[in-house]
């Protein structure tokens, strides 16, 4: 779904879509297949005014877990800007202004109190499992002290992509510092 528009230079450029991305897709494929209870474009904002807009909110019993940002090409790529049709000389201008929104949208999100997972393109690999493992965290109140059990639980529940490896025995070190305590 791409734009074809003209710039005030009078090039024909191709923008690419502002929301649905394929990243986005990705995220919203996982949440709907795990089950996850979510809302895109979310904004604290209740009137939607000049608010800034988080891509996903996971909730549980109608009170947001955790938010999920989407962060593509144009949160990490000058070339980006340039494709689209900016000067080269404004690209990282452009960046620069990217950035200083995404660090607004941290400062919104710790402001209540609410984690802020952030995805980009270097992460396609692993989304199913970021969102899994976020999910479990925040959404089954994972509160078990030992973290091999409770990855052990999280991929019972949400099913196991690749083997299980054993964690590796304890170090001289740790051996020594788990005697001491105990």
């Amino acid at each position: 779904m791409v734009n074809v528009t003209t710039n005030k230079y009078g090039q024909t450029v191709a923008l690419p879509p502002k929301d649905n991305t394929k990243l986005e897709r990705a995220v919203e494929k996982v949440l709907k297949e795990i089950g996850a209870e979510y809302v895109k474009q979310f904004a604290f904002d209740e009137t939607g005014l000049r608010a800034k807009k988080f891509d996903f909110a996971v909730m549980k019993d109608n009170r947001i877990t955790f938010l999920i940002e989407c962060d593509g090409a144009p949160h990490y790529k000058e070339e980006y800007y340039v494709n689209c049709g900016n000067r080269e000389c404004r690209a990282k201008a452009h960046l620069v202004k990217r950035h200083l929104g995404d660090a607004e949208k941290d400062a919104i999100a710790l402001n209540h109190s609410v984690p802020l997972l952030r995805i980009n393109d270097m992460h396609e690999d692993i989304v199913r499992d970021l969102i899994i493992s976020w999910t479990w965290q925040f959404c089954d109140r994972a509160n078990e002290k030992a973290k091999e059990i409770s990855m052990v639980k999280m991929l019972d529940k949400y099913g196991w992509d690749f083997d299980y490896v054993r964690p590796s025995e304890p170090t001289k070190a740790e051996k020594v510092f788990l005697n001491e305590r105990g």
